[in-house]
Parts: structure tokens; sequence; C-alpha cells
């Protein structure tokens, strides 16, 4: 599926996704979760943001090794590229 600025999106639960931004642009999108709770999840896995303008850095093994040790408990299962 592709999306637009101003489209929207709804992922029932248990549906395998991914996002990706093709585009040369800053990508900024909101998510909601029903029921709340997931929000935990991001919680205590990543880091605050301090500055909203910063790029991210790559994703590292270590917080790949935090992402998939701390799903199950909320849920979330992670299915890696093979």
């Amino acid at each position: 599926m592709v999306a637009s600025s101003g489209d929207s999106i709804f992922l029932p639960r248990g549906m395998v996704h991914a996002f990706r931004n093709d585009g040369p642009e800053t990508l900024r999108l909101i998510l909601t979760f029903v029921p709340a709770g997931v929000e935990q999840f991001f919680e205590e896995v990543l880091e605050p943001v301090t500055e909203r303008n910063v790029v991210p850095p790559p994703p590292t093994k270590k917080l790949v090794e935090r992402l998939l040790a701390t799903g199950p408990k909320y849920g979330i299962t992670f299915v890696l590229p093979e």
C-alpha cells in the first residue's frame, strides 16, 4: 500500500506490516493504537526524543535485541527478513 500526505490507513490487529519512506523528505506519521497500552512498549524499548528535527540513528544490534526480547511482553511478534 502506498500512502501520501494526509492519507489514513487501518491495520487490523495481527497484520504483518512495515513502514518505509521512499521519498526524499523526512516522513512524519501519527500512529493510534486501540486499545491503548502498546505505547508502554515504545517507552520501555526506545530512547526519548530530545530534539524534534534530529534524524534518528539507524537501528543498532542492541536495539533490535531489545525489540525482540520485549515484544512478546506486549503481544508483539517481529517477522524478520530472511
